[in-house]
Parts: C-alpha cells; sequence; structure tokens
C-alpha cells in the first residue's frame, strides 16, 4: 500500500504533465457559511443548496493527505465590513477565505517536502439565489503573498523533484496574473457535461478517444462528476418547478453523493480503466481509495 500523504517521492524524474493525479472538484465545499446579510430566501435556500454544492467531506489538508494533489478553486471577493474586501472559496455558497485555504496548502507542503500541489483558480459563477460572483485577481496576489506559500511559475519542464515544496497555480480561463504557471489546462467538462452518469460515462469515452494522442505538454483534467442543471437542483427542494422540467430534467437522485455514489464506478470501470494517456482526475467527495486507484495508474505508465 502507498503512502498517500507522500506518493510523489515515487515519481520524482517525471513532469506532472507525465502524471495521473487525483483531483477534488470544488475542493473547498466541505464548508459552508452565511456570509454577511442573508436574504430570507438564501436562508431557506441554504439547507437543501447543501445538498447538491457540498462536493467534498474532507478539508484541505485531509485532502492531501488523501492523496490529493490537484485542486479546484472557484472564487469570489466580497466586502467583509466597509473599506475590506476579501476573496472566498464559493460554489453556490460560500465556503472558506481563500487565504485559510492556501494555510492549509502551505502547511501540508511544509510537512511534507516531497510533494506538490497543482491550484487552479477561476472566478465563481453564480450563488444558488443567483448572485453572480466577481473576482479581484489582485486581492487573490495579495492573499498568496501573505501566505508564504511557495510556487512556480515556469513548471512545465520542470521535474517533480524540482517542484517539491511548491505549489503550480493554473488558470483555466487564462488570466494573465503573475503567479499562474505556464501550464496550459484543457477540462473534459464543457464537452462532457451531463447530470446520466451513463451518458456521462459515453461522452467522457468519446473525449478521452479523442485526446489519445496528444503530444502537447497541457494538463488534461477528466470531471469524472455529474453537473445537474440549476433547474434540476431547484426543483429538487422547490416542488412547484417540477412542473416547468422536462422529462429530461427530472432528477433521479435526492443529493449530489446519492449521483456521485452511482457515477463513480461506471467512470472508473468504462473510462479510467482504459485510459491511454495521463490526465488528472477530478472527483467528487474524494477518498483515500480513489487517490490510491489514481496513483496506481502511474505505476503502469512510461516516462515519455
Amino acid at each position: 500500500m502507498k503512502r498517500m500523504d507522500s506518493w510523489m517521492i515515487e515519481f520524482q524524474e517525471r513532469h506532472l504533465h507525465e502524471l495521473y493525479l487525483p483531483m477534488s472538484h470544488n475542493s473547498a465545499t466541505f464548508y459552508h457559511q452565511a456570509f454577511g446579510q442573508v436574504r430570507l430566501t438564501e436562508a431557506i435556500v441554504l439547507p437543501f443548496g447543501k445538498k447538491w454544492d457540498r462536493c467534498q467531506n474532507l478539508s484541505i489538508y485531509g485532502q492531501l493527505k488523501s492523496g490529493v494533489r490537484f485542486l479546484d478553486l472557484r472564487l469570489a471577493t466580497l466586502p467583509v465590513n466597509k473599506t475590506t474586501s476579501e476573496t472566498f472559496c464559493v460554489h453556490g455558497f460560500v465556503c472558506d477565505s481563500l487565504s485559510n485555504i492556501l494555510d492549509e496548502i502551505k502547511n501540508f507542503l511544509d510537512d511534507h517536502p516531497s510533494e506538490t500541489v497543482v491550484v487552479s483558480m477561476k472566478q465563481g459563477y453564480k450563488s444558488l439565489t443567483g448572485i453572480k460572483w466577481k473576482c479581484d485577481w489582485l486581492n487573490v496576489a495579495s492573499a498568496i503573498g501573505n501566505s508564504s506559500i511557495l510556487f512556480e511559475r515556469l513548471a512545465i519542464n520542470k521535474t517533480v523533484k524540482e517542484l517539491a515544496g511548491k505549489a503550480v497555480f493554473i488558470s483555466p480561463t487564462k488570466e494573465r496574473i503573475g503567479f499562474f504557471s505556464d501550464y496550459n489546462s484543457i477540462f473534459s467538462w464543457s464537452q462532457t457535461q451531463e447530470s446520466d452518469p451513463l451518458r456521462l460515462a459515453f461522452k467522457l469515452e468519446d473525449w478521452c478517444y479523442t485526446k489519445r494522442n496528444d503530444a502537447n505538454e497541457s494538463l488534461y483534467i477528466l470531471e469524472s462528476q455529474c453537473t445537474p442543471s440549476d433547474l434540476q437542483v431547484r426543483a429538487s427542494y422547490l416542488p412547484h418547478l417540477r412542473w416547468s422540467a422536462s422529462s429530461s430534467d427530472v432528477m433521479f437522485f435526492s443529493n449530489l453523493k446519492s449521483m456521485h455514489d452511482a457515477t463513480w464506478p461506471l467512470i472508473r470501470n468504462r473510462v479510467i480503466k482504459k485510459l491511454r494517456r495521463p490526465m488528472s482526475i477530478a472527483v467528487d467527495f474524494c477518498t483515500g481509495i480513489q487517490c490510491e486507484e489514481i496513483i496506481c495508474l502511474n505505476d503502469h505508465s512510461k516516462k515519455k
């Protein structure tokens, strides 16, 4: 059995794009908070929305200790008082502050100097009640600077050994901010968004097939989770909306965890076990067992 907290020590001469990396989807959603003046509608929706917006059970440090090496952060900069704003992780609701998340990453890297952590950052979409999130990237840069976390911008040509103890920040939306690395990221989500587990498996099989011979030095991210539509989620806790849903919008799951439990075995057996190129694999409710299944793929892949 591998040590999940320091597994990268076995692959020191590889580059990140030559590894199968366990990734947690919406990594900061293990914690939700009622932020600021919560409107009545948001207070009513909060208990129901957690069923669909909570994607992880472990803290950031707990995820990393379990083997995760790729984090997915959605960000919004929010006023904390009349003169000060702070950046938070968000997903439907406000999660933990970015500064707290960075502290957990730094603490893990300090405790496990052989490891490196890839961090995807992008602006959050909107709250469950429809408020559009906005991210101030200068505020993010300030939080990274204040954290004293070590990071690498020129990461493509560096081995895991050379990146040890550092974070590698990537921008899926190609933000041109100084702390982001030179890695390009290619996510499956835009081509494979689906709320039915079997249809998702078929789409991911096709997506992986089209990428099998790509030889560039990008980070490929296979997102193994289903994504219900806004209407499906709202109809699950606002019954009157079910009259607006078409047959294709009917929700067969009561929460995201039950959807994940039905989806993961399909994706693992139909897609992941057949992969022909290293990819990072994003998972909801990531566990050490899932991480080990992904990490073990590196034992059978050859360094390119």
